[in-house]
């Protein structure tokens, strides 16, 4: 379902889009739009409200309606539409994200902070060659200081969960196609109370609640990583790792081996000089039990056998 605007682009009444004092497209809050309506309607009938995409001419005209959003007058097929199909909520919380250069992510246990050179809100439809095509609520870039970067090839699809997660399908289309997903949450204690319980609001409700989720996401986003995929890039130096740590443990290996090898014919070469000893011990020991064999028979004989021993 299509989301529903509460920021647009403003041409003035000599036909040019209105830029800020930094010199980019100035986008109009639903609630500012709506506030000069009420207190100056003569300044408000010199704009025309537009769409945001990148390419002009892609643009619609849009006009503010009291229910919190700008409505399309007119699509490029002539018949007419509104973005009431998703909550105020899942549409401020995008735009407080998008207004965001850094994001204190918290997933889980661990945070990591994400500075973003830019998040994108518009133009941001993705087709696969399925033939299935998603619209994510934000695309960030962001910078090499991340230890995401590398893996994620510095860009990640950002979606805002207010009733309904991602469907398996479009994490498993991610997931092939090397697009990671984070998931941030609009639990009930963020979700715009007078949406939420049915009652009437305005648009100082709506700008409390704008300033409401600033002040949160300011300070930290809780999400969750749906899609934890790896660029083609990043998957080559993971390769290149293990194989490289595969030549050095090999080559560990090789030096061992040819320790092992030299160590055992060490061994043997000592395992053989031991046997020499041992066989010489063993003839050194004969003779000397030969040796002493004599010597008993010797003693053994009368001093007149012995007398003549000597002189046989």
């Amino acid at each position: 379902m299509a989301n529903k605007k509460i920021w647009a682009y403003a041409k003035s009444d000599s036909g040019s889009f209105i830029k800020d004092e930094r010199g980019r497209l100035k986008l109009f809050f639903i609630w500012q739009v709506l506030k000069l309506k009420k207190h100056d309607i003569f300044e408000f009938n010199k704009l025309s409200f537009f769409s945001t995409q990148t390419d002009e001419s892609k643009r619609s005209r849009m006009t503010p309606v009291i229910k919190g959003f700008f409505r399309y007058i007119e699509n490029s097929e002539g018949g007419s539409f509104s973005g009431d199909g998703e909550s105020l909520s899942h549409s401020i919380a995008i735009l407080v994200l998008s207004e965001l250069s850094s994001i204190n992510f918290v997933f889980g246990k661990k945070e990591c902070t994400f500075n973003f050179s830019e998040i994108k809100t518009e133009d941001l439809k993705i087709r696969f060659e399925s033939g299935r095509f998603y619209f994510p609520d934000l695309v960030g870039f962001f910078s090499d200081d991340n230890p995401y970067y590398e893996k994620w090839d510095g860009k990640v699809a950002i979606e805002v969960k207010v009733s309904h997660g991602c469907e398996p399908e479009k994490v498993q289309d991610f997931l092939e196609h090397n697009i990671p997903i984070i998931e941030i949450n609009i639990t009930e204690k963020l979700r715009f109370k007078e949406e939420l319980n049915k009652q009437s609001f305005d648009e100082n409700d709506l700008e409390r609640y704008y300033n409401f989720l600033t002040s949160i996401f300011s300070n930290k986003v809780y999400g969750k990583i749906v899609v934890d995929s790896s660029s083609g890039a990043y998957n080559n130096k993971l390769i290149s790792a293990e194989k490289n740590r595969s030549s050095k443990l090999k080559a560990l290996l090789d030096s061992e081996v040819e320790k092992s090898n030299f160590l055992n014919q060490q061994l043997a070469n000592s395992n053989n000089d031991l046997q020499r000893h041992k066989d010489r011990l063993d003839v050194l020991n004969a003779k000397l039990k030969e040796y002493s064999k004599k010597i008993k028979e010797f003693n053994g004989r009368t001093l007149l056998q012995k007398i003549f021993d000597v002189f046989r």
